[in-house]
């Protein structure tokens, strides 16, 4: 029966389809360019280098508020002294659940390199039918602010469950990411990856962050499917830091395709 059920399960990917990336509200927008310098407490998601940064964070998100692509897609996690655990929930629009559970690690090696691992467990249900899998995002990063050069690397999918029915839906995808801040107020940042998958094999990103009166940072960027726009708002009461909101508008290249929005809630230090 467990044969079967694989089976069956294994169709229904190969006729529906599943992509499976992590991400976050900040990362879309800055059109997903920004692996080399993370200063916002979400480097679980996107290179968990930068993970020995934060001493405690939490973080609710909303990716696509207002279900363009997905039925709901929320995450929710934490970080203490460079342990970070959280989770992933999305639901499609085929009502297929896919589940994420999510454990980090970052440390700092010297004054300018530090590494880091997401351990991911992915849980797909559809139909009564579920299959699970794991796989891991592991990052490197050099900074050198005398020269306001960043770089970072990351390895998504490289080590993960090759036995599993989702092991060809999760493809080894390297990236190489270079970040310049040419003032204090702003910073240009790249990425180029390399997917191990047919007609997906080199990708392009870019984005430019502003900052606005050491307060409002403005993003905007642009990868291969489309331009983003985005902000985050710091919150204070009474001199006193509150958190800050992030919001994110996804503009797809085509015309009949919907902006997607998304937001999200983070307090750290």
């Amino acid at each position: 029966m467990n044969k079967i059920n694989h089976l069956l399960f294994l169709c229904l990917l190969l006729s529906t389809g599943f992509t499976y990336n992590l991400t976050s509200v900040s990362d879309i927008s800055t059109g997903k360019s920004n692996i080399a310098l993370i200063t916002n407490h979400e480097a679980l998601l996107i290179n968990p280098a930068f993970l020995h940064q934060t001493k405690f964070a939490f973080s609710t998100q909303t990716i696509d508020t207002t279900g363009i692509k997905t039925k709901s897609h929320g995450l929710n996690y934490m970080v203490v002294n460079g342990l970070a655990f959280g989770e992933m929930r999305r639901e499609e629009l085929n009502s297929k659940n896919i589940t994420v559970g999510l454990f980090g690690y970052g440390s700092k090696i010297n004054k300018n390199f530090s590494w880091g691992i997401t351990y991911e467990t992915i849980t797909i249900k559809e139909n009564g039918i579920s299959n699970s899998s794991w796989s891991t995002l592991l990052g490197m990063n050099y900074s050198d602010p005398k020269s306001n050069l960043y770089l970072g690397v990351t390895l998504e999918h490289f080590f993960k469950d090759t036995n599993s029915t989702l092991d060809a839906d999760l493809p080894p995808t390297i990236a190489f990411g270079f970040n310049f801040v040419p003032w204090n107020q702003i910073m240009w940042s790249n990425k180029l990856s390399f997917v191990r998958r047919t007609g997906e094999q080199i990708k392009y990103n870019s984005g430019i962050s502003v900052m606005v009166n050491d307060s409002i940072m403005l993003n905007c960027g642009a990868s291969e499917t489309g331009y983003a726009l985005g902000f985050d708002l710091p919150l204070v009461f009474d001199q006193k830091g509150l958190g800050s909101l992030r919001y994110a508008i996804d503009v797809p290249y085509a015309i009949n395709e919907k902006m997607v929005y998304s937001f999200c809630y983070t307090w750290g230090k």
